[in-house]
């Protein structure tokens, strides 16, 4: 059961007409915001690209987009190459850095540009230097000073020169033709160029006016304003008939050669419009004009619109000079300043209305963040967080704070309208109830919910709402009532998003998902994800809802609701989805503005081009007038028509832009034109895919597959892959981008490369160490058979010296035997013929002593005999 409580509904009165206008009065003096007047709508809303960005310089005199979609920026820093994310200062070898005047790309992609007092320059589409034509290198050239280029439907160059008049330049072969002046000698300038439907060329000059160069013709001849012609043509465009002229101080005037002048085309657009500096005119037939201070738009029909430059806003036109306008193929308008970098006007923020603030214009938003949104008949009520509640009138476009007398709250949470007409406020007193007369306002203070923060509203029937209380519950309130909703035991207090579909009113909340039933005017979880939900959008088939990391689509089946798809969500989770008649679904919140194509498998991301207004949206839920999607924004209101969706952006390139490794300490670039190869030690290979796009770069999708690693396409963050440690083999790389809007349009690439084996595992090392192995076993067998011969030559000399010892012994021994055997015989004799020397006289014992002496020698001979064989032995 429902406890029902009265709730205590305080009337605030009726003012009179005197009371509530001198309220009024005394507010808007204090706020010079807050008074009535036209809300400045601050459309088209312009992105701003500045040096934070990595823009080299502030200064942007030329702007030129090439066949592969990437723009070329001269700049006082030199040249600059952008591809809708990153800036590249391109260096030329053998050229200082100087100022470029003028770039233009030819038909065959080549690029020219001009370079204060050196000359004109042309790269070849590798981006290489090939010719430069200047007074010293060029015999007959006129000028250093180029300020004007324009490539003819012949293919031939245009060049206007500074005090060298007209040259016309064929750019294969570059000879080269001074264009005289019709009845002039003396040097002259040239400031602009272009041709007209016909092909004549028409020279926007200082100090003489307008001139033309018929097809055919090789003189210049004048147009005057006036009989002295002294005039100074700043800019030119082609028109339906004749060309447009930005005349210093004369405005934007139209010639034709049946018609003559029309100077300016209206007089009250002359303050307006100003001094030209630059004009395209775009596929519509609408004449864009750049001016000192701003921006004038004509369109086909002859309706003027100017756009005044802002200084209290990032998000209109800077406040400097702007010089230099480039359309790109896909509507988007590129205006280089003097000063405040590059601006952008995307195709979509051309269609989207905004409103913001500006310090500078008094009748602009206040400067609060923009809460809550909520639509009538008669226009609509913006709800902010600082300075209360104002009613625009979306007829007269004009705007009020709601007095204080009705509602005194400046913390505005949330607004709803209920059939009944009455306007139902959350805030940071409690709940409020406005009706169309003031005396049946109705309030609930903060009391009575608890002391909780009454937050998110919810219209239910005539005269009903939901009412979210922060931290306790959800509540039903209408006309002097204010009952507590019942719940079960997943109770939630912090509602994030209540919405409608399916013939049912589904809850997100901390605790998940809940279902607010009428009947019992109770919620009833339901059992599909206890995650945190934070917002909600019904579909033809279900419903989306957005968790931590993810956007999660539940469909209707037979046996309940079922979980169908899963995308991914980086960064803080939405804070409103809605799905528009399309079928296609938007979401926005601090991450910015994103929409889902239908069937689509990405978001294609919109804050970054409607500049910063749209990057900074709003956590709440966003509302719909029945045709826009309102998004309230911490810097503004956005109105967006889902129908003007501008379609998809042209791709037309992709490259590789990076392949590098980790070798040796430092990143080394590996070769992109031919397959490369990786060293076996080499640390982690960088790849890097690029596909040149000026606007909604970051909603392209990059995929890769590497032949024989990957079983299918891997989705990579900003065209960048790691590849770690790889076997040894060859590999082929592939790469994909595509827009989420036309996924069936894919451009590809592809790449080689080879991750070499260890040295000692390649084939001239496995030739060599099987030719070292060979050569080794070939020393090996020499060395042993070296050593064999060796062996044996020991062993023989082993063998011949036993033989020798065995020899020598046995004849030791034979001499010792033979020394004995004779020795002792001899011995005996001795001693006999010394007896018998002894025993004779005179010559008888001469001669026995010379006998004995005989066989004294030959004993001592036998003796040594028998010592040297004791000696051998």
């Amino acid at each position: 059961m429902i406890e029902k409580r009265r709730g205590r509904a305080r009337a605030s009165g009726q003012p009179g007409g005197w009371v509530w206008l001198q309220t009024l009065v005394a507010v808007a003096l204090m706020q010079p915001w807050l008074c009535a007047g036209a809300l400045t709508q601050q459309s088209p809303l312009v992105r701003r690209i500045s040096i934070e960005q990595g823009l080299p310089s502030s200064e942007i005199y030329a702007l030129a987009e090439d066949r592969h979609g990437y723009l070329w920026l001269g700049t006082d820093a030199g040249l600059v190459r952008y591809d809708g994310r990153e800036f590249v200062r391109w260096q030329i070898p053998g050229v200082a850095s100087g100022t470029i005047e003028q770039v233009l790309i030819d038909q065959r992609d080549h690029l020219w540009f001009s370079m204060t007092e050196v000359g004109l320059m042309e790269l070849n589409p590798a981006r290489e230097l090939v010719r430069q034509f200047s007074v010293e290198r060029t015999p007959g050239w006129s000028s250093n000073d180029v300020w004007a280029l324009h490539l003819a439907a012949d293919g031939d160059l245009w060049v206007g020169t500074y005090l060298g008049g007209l040259i016309d330049l064929q750019v294969n072969s570059g000879e080269f033709t001074l264009v005289p002046l019709e009845g002039v000698s003396e040097p002259w300038s040239v400031l602009a160029l272009t041709t007209d439907r016909e092909g004549s060329l028409w020279v926007g000059t200082y100090g003489r006016g307008l001139l033309s160069v018929a097809v055919g013709d090789s003189v210049a001849k004048a147009h005057p304003f006036t009989e002295s012609g002294r005039h100074q043509v700043d800019a030119l465009a082609p028109a339906d008939e004749g060309v447009w002229v930005a005349a210093r101080d004369r405005g934007i005037c139209q010639y034709d050669s049946e018609r003559g002048w029309r100077c300016p085309e209206r007089p009250e657009d002359l303050q307006q419009i100003g001094d030209g500096k630059a004009m395209v005119v775009n596929g519509n037939g609408e004449l864009w004009v750049s001016r000192s201070r701003g921006i004038s738009m004509r369109s086909r029909e002859g309706h003027w619109r100017h756009f005044q430059a802002s200084t209290g806003s990032p998000f209109g036109l800077p406040p400097r000079r702007l010089i230099a306008l480039h359309l790109d193929p896909d509507g988007g308008l590129w205006i280089g300043t003097e000063g405040a970098g590059l601006a952008y006007i995307s195709p979509l923020s051309q269609r989207v209305q905004a409103w913001v603030s500006d310090a500078a214009d008094p009748k602009s938003l206040p400067p609060s963040r923009i809460r809550a949104v909520a639509a009538d008949e008669a226009g609509l009520w913006i709800g902010t967080f600082e300075f209360g509640l104002f009613r625009f009138n979306g007829h007269d476009q004009l705007t009020n704070r709601l007095p204080q007398q009705r509602l005194s709250a400046n913390r505005i949470q949330d607004l709803g309208t209920t059939a009944d007409g009455a306007l139902w406020v959350t805030h940071e007193q409690g709940l409020s109830r406005l009706s169309d007369y003031p005396g049946e306002d109705l309030h609930w203070p903060t009391s009575e919910f608890g002391q909780g923060l009454a937050d998110l509203i919810f219209p239910l029937g005539e005269s009903q709402v939901l009412v979210s209380v922060y931290g306790s519950g959800t509540w039903l309130a209408g006309p002097g009532e204010l009952l507590p909703v019942e719940s079960d035991e997943r109770k939630p207090t912090q509602l994030e998003d209540v919405q409608s579909g399916h013939g049912q009113i589904w809850v997100a909340s901390e605790r998940g998902l809940h279902r607010f039933e009428p009947a019992c005017g109770c919620l009833i979880w339901l059992d599909l994800s206890d995650q945190r939900s934070y917002a909600l959008a019904a579909d033809a088939r279900g419903w989306w809802v957005a968790v931590d990391g993810a956007i999660v689509h539940f469909v209707a089946t037979p046996t309940g609701w079922k979980l169908a798809r899963s995308l991914e969500w980086s960064g803080r989770p939405p804070g409103g989805m809605r799905v528009d008649p399309l079928g296609r679904l938007w979401a926005s919140g601090p991450e910015g503005l994103f929409v889902l194509e239908k069937e689509a498998i990405s978001w294609r991301r919109l804050g970054s081009e409607l500049g910063v207004v749209a990057a900074e949206m709003s956590s709440r839920p966003f509302e719909s007038d029945g045709e826009s999607l309102l998004l309230p924004s911490d810097r503004g209101l956005l109105r967006v028509n889902p129908r003007a969706l501008p379609s998809a952006p042209i791709l037309r390139s992709l490259k590789l832009i990076e392949a590098s490794v980790f070798r040796q300490g430092e990143r080394v670039q590996l070769a992109l034109d031919a397959p490369a190869a990786v060293e076996a030690g080499d640390g982690d290979l960088v790849i890097r895919l690029g596909s040149p796009l000026l606007g909604e770069a970051h909603s392209l999708r990059f995929l890769s597959r590497v032949d024989g690693l990957d079983p299918d396409w891997v989705e990579l963050a900003d065209g960048r892959r790691t590849l770690g440690v790889l076997p040894a083999g060859r590999y082929e790389f592939h790469g994909q981008v595509f827009h989420p809007a036309n996924r069936d349009l894919r451009l590809e690439t592809s790449w080689s490369f080879e991750v070499l084996a260890p040295w000692w595992r390649r084939w001239p090392a496995l030739i060599t160490a099987v030719g070292l192995v060979a050569l080794l076993l070939v020393l090996i067998q020499q060395a042993m058979a070296r050593a064999n011969q060796r062996r044996q030559r020991q062993d023989l000399e082993i063998e011949q010296l036993v033989w020798a010892e065995r020899n020598a012994a046995e004849k030791s021994a034979f001499l010792a035997h033979i020394s004995h055997e004779i020795r002792n015989p001899l011995s005996g004799m001795l001693g006999l013929l010394q007896m018998a020397e002894r025993e004779s006289s005179g010559p008888q014992r001469s001669r026995l002593a010379l006998a004995r002496a005989a066989g004294a020698q030959i004993h001592g001979l036998l003796e040594d005999v028998f010592v040297w064989s004791r000696v051998q032995r």
